[in-house]
C-alpha cells in the first residue's frame, strides 16, 4: 500500500525513523515519477502467524448480522431452522411452512460489489479472484436449484 514519497535528501532520516516499523521504501525510476525517486509502503501490521489466525476466526455460523436477524425474527413469533442440512445450499435460516431460505452473507467472501472491489487485493491475487468468483458461482447454483424446487431466497 503506498502511503507517500520521500525527498532523496531527508532519505536517511526516513530510514532511521522506521527502523523498527513494517515499511518498504523503494527506488522508482526517474522516467515514471516526476517527483522525487524514493516511495514509502506500508506493509502488514500483522505477523503471517496473527493473519492466519485472524483469517481462521472468521465464523460459518453465528456473525452479529445473523445473530440480530436471529433475535428479530424470534421475537415476532417466527420459527425457523438454522444451518438446515436438508435443504440444498445448507441456508442460514429456513422456515420451511412458507419455504424461505435466507443467507446472511459476508461482503468480502461473496463478492459485494466485485467489480468495483476487485482489485483491492493486494497479495496473492489469483488465489481470491479464483475463490470468491467460486463463491459467486455457487451462490448463483443454489438460487437457481432453490427457486426450482419452490423456495423463496433472501440474501443479505
Amino acid at each position: 500500500m503506498y502511503t507517500g514519497y520521500i525527498a532523496p535528501g531527508k532519505l536517511r532520516r526516513v530510514q532511521a525513523c522506521f527502523k523498527n516499523e513494517r515499511f518498504v521504501i523503494k527506488r522508482v525510476a526517474k522516467k515514471q515519477l516526476s517527483f522525487p525517486p524514493y516511495l514509502l509502503y506500508t506493509m502488514d501490521n500483522l505477523t503471517k502467524k496473527q493473519r492466519i489466525k485472524n483469517m481462521q476466526a472468521n465464523k460459518l455460523a453465528g456473525t452479529k448480522p445473523e445473530r440480530l436477524l436471529v433475535k428479530t425474527l424470534f421475537a415476532r413469533g417466527h420459527r425457523y431452522r438454522k444451518n438446515n442440512k436438508t435443504v440444498f445450499g445448507k441456508p442460514d435460516l429456513t422456515l420451511k411452512k412458507i419455504k424461505l431460505a435466507i443467507f446472511v452473507d459476508g461482503e468480502f467472501w461473496h463478492g459485494k460489489d466485485w467489480s468495483e472491489r476487485k482489485h483491492d487485493h493486494k497479495t496473492n491475487k489469483e488465489f481470491w479472484h479464483a475463490k470468491i468468483e467460486r463463491n459467486m458461482k455457487r451462490d448463483q447454483e443454489v438460487n437457481t436449484a432453490l427457486t426450482k424446487q419452490g423456495w423463496t431466497i433472501l440474501r443479505f
